[in-house]
Parts: structure tokens; C-alpha cells; sequence
């Protein structure tokens, strides 16, 4: 059995105001493919792209977007 007293210590979080950017999709990364979730009308909507090229651009957007962003 594993316990987890404090979750925050396994992840980080920033905020990015919407007058910025507005983001309404969940989007996952992990190895060479591309994941991404949006809500329409209470459906999940999900498209899986596995391209290292293609996440090495979104990698390069994500680093971009965490600079911008406030600690939370």
C-alpha cells in the first residue's frame, strides 16, 4: 500500500491568465506521443499523436507557455 501525505510535492503548477492565453484542453506528453482531452457538451474529445517531431514542438510551446506563467 502507498501513502501520499502531500501530493504537491510530486508536481508543479503555474497560471496563465486568460487575457494571455486561454487553454481549455488537458494535454499529455510522454515518450515520442501527443495526447490531448477537450470537454464539448460534456463528451471527452481525445486525439493521440505519436511523432517525436510533433512533440518536440509542443515541448518547445510548453516551455514557452511555464515561462510566461505565475507560481501558483
Amino acid at each position: 500500500e502507498i501513502k501520499i501525505t502531500n501530493i504537491s510535492s510530486y508536481f508543479k503548477s503555474r497560471y496563465l491568465p486568460e487575457d494571455i492565453i486561454k487553454i481549455n484542453i488537458h494535454t499529455i506528453l510522454y515518450g515520442n506521443n501527443f495526447c490531448t482531452i477537450y470537454i464539448e457538451d460534456g463528451e471527452p474529445v481525445a486525439l493521440e499523436i505519436s511523432n517525436p517531431g510533433f512533440v518536440k514542438a509542443q515541448k518547445s510551446l510548453f516551455r514557452l507557455a511555464w515561462e510566461q506563467a505565475r507560481e501558483i
